[in-house]
């Protein structure tokens, strides 16, 4: 790729893990400030967020998400939901490992509509089988970015889960997600006070870059000639640096 070697306004999508950023930047190697910023925005979500909608939609059902329980032999009651939206981050799932949550777990068993289910979760938490399931999931997704589909495979004691994901439930998913990094898009342009017909150049970093559908939102915006992925957005900058006699 050739770097910019010619004043340029450029998008910058960064997608980390937990948050995205979109930043305008004016690039210009023969200015002695060769970079200067114009509009910034950020959404708290990315890639983590991607892999909870496929525990989610795939998994959390094998964890009891769909069961009822009763107490006293009252009405049937939906499970405590707050537990599956604690497998949307480690760290959440990992505090779940207490002996009062457990214990909570166990008492909606013994009357859930489907018990097992409720056992999974059980040792999903207890013997911290988390990063495993993220692993699993991870490499789902990473496969859906260049496969139209993709196996999920995890299993432990009692559970084996090997379904098969499609990327068009999985652009089905996670669209409120994408609706978000939209407005965030839009954000960083109005705040910069340009429209994307002014953008003369895209870069997006990070994995989640990588993954069509979010892809397509700058290409749709952008035009898939001005779009480019990867460590391309560090050569320019590196480029910038060296033009303006400053370290890279």
């Amino acid at each position: 790729m050739q770097r910019l070697d010619r004043p340029a306004t450029v998008l910058v999508g960064d997608f980390g893990g937990g948050t995205s950023d979109f930043s305008v930047l004016r690039f210009d190697p023969t200015s002695q400030q060769a970079t200067q910023p114009l509009g910034h925005a950020g959404v708290g979500l990315a890639g983590d967020q991607f892999d909870f909608r496929i525990i989610d939609n795939v998994v959390a059902p094998y964890l009891g998400r769909d069961c009822t329980f009763r107490i006293m032999g009252g009405e049937p009651l939906p499970v405590p939901i707050e537990w599956y939206h604690s497998l949307a981050r480690w760290h959440r799932l990992s505090l779940m490992r207490t002996p009062r949550i457990l214990r909570e777990i166990e008492d909606v068993a013994r009357t859930a509509s489907e018990p097992e289910k409720l056992t999974n979760l059980i040792e999903l938490v207890r013997e911290q089988r988390g990063q495993e399931l993220y692993n699993a999931v991870s490499a789902t997704k990473r496969a859906l970015s260049s496969d139209t589909t993709a196996e999920l495979d995890f299993s432990q004691p009692g559970l084996q889960i090997k379904a098969t994901v499609s990327r068009t439930d999985f652009d089905r998913w996670i669209a409120p997600d994408l609706a978000r990094l939209a407005t965030g898009i839009d954000a960083a342009l109005t705040e910069a006070a340009r429209s994307p017909a002014q953008i003369d150049r895209v870069f997006l970093t990070g994995g989640t870059a990588f993954v069509p559908a979010v892809r397509a939102l700058f290409t749709s915006r952008f035009g898939v000639e001005r779009v480019e992925l990867g460590g391309e957005f560090v050569s320019v900058a590196e480029g910038l640096a060296l033009s303006s006699g400053q370290a890279p």
